[in-house]
Order: C-alpha cells, then sequence, then structure tokens
C-alpha cells in the first residue's frame, strides 16, 4: 500500500522523463534467454530449492542479528522505558520513523525486534511504523534514488513512506483500542494458532536451515 501510494503521488508529481533500463529477462531455472520448456519435475525442483536453500541463505544472518536484539531488549532494557517513550500516541510512531528511516532493517529481522518491544509495552501502530519504514527506507536507497531520480524524488518518496506509515499505525492502534487488545496479546495467545508439535517442528526446521546455509555461506 505504502509502495502504490508512493507511486501514484510520484506520476502526479514528478514531470521528468526518465529513459527506462533495457533488462533482457532470462530463465529463472537456468539463465537461458531464449524461449524454450521446462519438465515439471525441473520446476518442482526449483522450487524446493529455492525455498529451503536460496531463501534462507538470503535471510539466515539478518534474522539472526534480530532475534539476537529482540533477546537483548528483553532481558536488559526496562519495561519501564519502552513503555514511557514507546508506549502509545504519535510520539512514539514518530520517534520509530525517526530510528527506522535512516538504518537498513532488513524486513524479516525486524519482526524479532518488534515483537521483543511489543511485549515490553510498545504499542502496535510504533511497531507497524517501524516494519514499514525500516525496510523501505535507508541511506543507500535514498542515495540511490536521489541519483537516479533526483532530490524531489527523495523528498516525495520519504513523505509517502512516512504519512502512510504514520497512518496505518494510528490506524492499528484505534483498531487495537476499539477491540480492548493489551500489549501482551501476541505473548498470551501465539501459542493457540498452531499444535504445540507443529510450532516445535517449524522451528528445529528454520533453526537447521539458519545453521546450515550460515555455515555454507559464501565468503
Amino acid at each position: 500500500m505504502a509502495g502504490v501510494f508512493c507511486g501514484v503521488v510520484a506520476n502526479f508529481s514528478l514531470k521528468e522523463t526518465f529513459q527506462p533500463l533495457e533488462v533482457e529477462k532470462a530463465c529463472n531455472l537456468c539463465d537461458v534467454k531464449e524461449p524454450h520448456f521446462h519438465e515439471i519435475f525441473e520446476k518442482v525442483k526449483f522450487l524446493f530449492h529455492y525455498t529451503f536453500i536460496d531463501l534462507p541463505e538470503g535471510i539466515s544472518k539478518r534474522l539472526l542479528i534480530g532475534i539476537l536484539i529482540g533477546g537483548f531488549i528483553s532481558y536488559l532494557i526496562p519495561q519501564e522505558i519502552i513503555r514511557n517513550y514507546f508506549g502509545s500516541g504519535w510520539k512514539a510512531m514518530a520517534l520509530m520513523l525517526i530510528i527506522g528511516i535512516p538504518i537498513y532493517a532488513c524486513a524479516t529481522g525486524s519482526i524479532p525486534i518488534v515483537a521483543a518491544l511489543m511485549f515490553k509495552g510498545m504499542s502496535a501502530g510504533a511497531g507497524l511504523v517501524f516494519l514499514l519504514a525500516g525496510p523501505a527506507t535507508n541511506v543507500v536507497t535514498i542515495t540511490v534514488v536521489a541519483k537516479d531520480l533526483g532530490k524531489k524524488a527523495v523528498a516525495l518518496y520519504l513523505a509517502s513512506i512516512s504519512l502512510t506509515a504514520i497512518l496505518l499505525g494510528m490506524f492499528l492502534n484505534s483498531v487495537w483500542k476499539r477491540f480492548a487488545i493489551q500489549g501482551n496479546y501476541l505473548l498470551e495467545t501465539h501459542s493457540r494458532f498452531l499444535p504445540g508439535w507443529v510450532e516445535t517442528g517449524s522451528s528445529l526446521i528454520l533453526i537447521s536451515l539458519v545453521i546450515f546455509c550460515s555455515a555454507n555461506e559464501k565468503p
């Protein structure tokens, strides 16, 4: 939603024309650019390889970092600090926006961090703001957009992402308030979504994949 809104604003606001990049698309399975056909077995093999090898390799390190930071927050940061500065209101969302915009926060690695903060008392809206603004904006992205599209595009990009994140955060807070959802709601109910054996088995599989991909990661 934030990306669509940002694109619509850019289309109406930016009058400059940009030369489209000529990209010759290749096959995902074999990198061949000419038209060809793959058997169903090859497609299924690629699907499982991407799911259990390629995807974990891309997120394993960032997921581990996010879990470690989440553990640090859970055990070392007092609950009163989180409640006082990130508990509720637009100030908490603005603070998370300021923190999230300049840093590179991987979407996968951000989830354990936000979960730990919410368990400590941070509002759901502030957590959503960080999940939206963190992965969407960082210093590298801003630099690339400024170089290729101009400073005006950067201003529109940041304003659109910020506005969308704040509005959605306010909406989520109103939903949680409307249904009287407390900050520890996730902690109390997460074990009810799936049977224990499914959660334990999935955790073991994920841990095994993360360890395997981290150990075999190319330098």
